[in-house]
């Protein structure tokens, strides 16, 4: 094994999972108000997505660290530049997660103001029950934040048919960094990468969120706080279902 590969960090990282248990999936049919109980099957993905996301933040983070060693923090090389792009993917497609919880709620305000909902939260902790009210604050404010994730959405994650943002991320970029584009042109999938439209993107959502990351940060992890603790509620407080630990 060369040194470098002998230096390559593990992928995944130490999930320190709770133990497996069971339960009968007929709750989700059967357990009081279905409205609800389908509510708590997209907040529990909604939770899984983004946990997901931030884990593979950290996995190419972890990587990018271990490329800086080796190349120096002004270094540049492809390695890089496919770890830069990812990492740039995995901040926007946060971004567009968080937007679409909003839209959720928004959706679904009939159920999240009903008794069988708000004892979900009543029964949370104090810094669970303040968090979800700032949630439902900034949603109804309709604050500037909320504007940002609504354009970040419609231009930056996964909507290809308006391209002017590309253009506006371009100059950014030629504003702030350098007027010259990288690429490789391989003649494989695995060989290609077009680093320019990562740098367009990228710079694009800076441009946007660069006087809101702060917020934005403490939206993300008060929605990943809620998401827990009000599907643990569902599942051990109004009529508990039953777990069985996994054999």
């Amino acid at each position: 094994m060369s040194d470098v590969e002998s230096k390559k960090p593990n992928l995944l990282p130490d999930f320190h999972l709770a133990p497996l248990k069971t339960f009968s999936l007929d709750v989700f049919t059967h357990k009081g108000n279905r409205k609800v109980a389908q509510l708590m099957l997209t907040f529990a993905y909604i939770h899984n997505d983004l946990k997901d996301m931030l884990y593979f933040l950290q996995m190419i983070e972890t990587n990018i660290q271990q490329e800086i060693k080796m190349i120096g923090p002004d270094g540049k090389n492809a390695r890089m530049g496919q770890l830069a792009g990812m990492k740039e993917h995995c901040a926007r497609i946060i971004s567009g997660c968080i937007w679409e919880f909003v839209r959720l709620i928004e959706e679904n305000l009939l159920i999240i103001n009903s008794p069988e909902f708000d004892t979900l939260i009543q029964c949370s902790n104090r810094q669970i029950y303040q968090a979800w009210l700032d949630i439902l604050s900034l949603i109804k404010e309709k604050r500037e934040v909320y504007q940002v994730l609504v354009i970040l959405r419609n231009n930056a994650t996964y909507h290809y048919y308006n391209t002017n943002f590309t253009s506006k991320g371009i100059e950014e970029y030629k504003t702030l960094v350098d007027d010259i584009g990288f690429i490789s042109l391989g003649n494989s999938l695995e060989e290609t990468r077009f680093y320019f439209a990562d740098a367009a993107v990228q710079y694009f959502h800076r441009s946007l969120t660069k006087d809101f990351s702060s917020e934005m940060n403490s939206l993300l992890e008060k929605i990943l706080m809620c998401l827990m603790a009000i599907v643990k509620n569902w599942f051990t407080t109004t009529s508990p279902i039953l777990l069985n630990d996994y054999k």
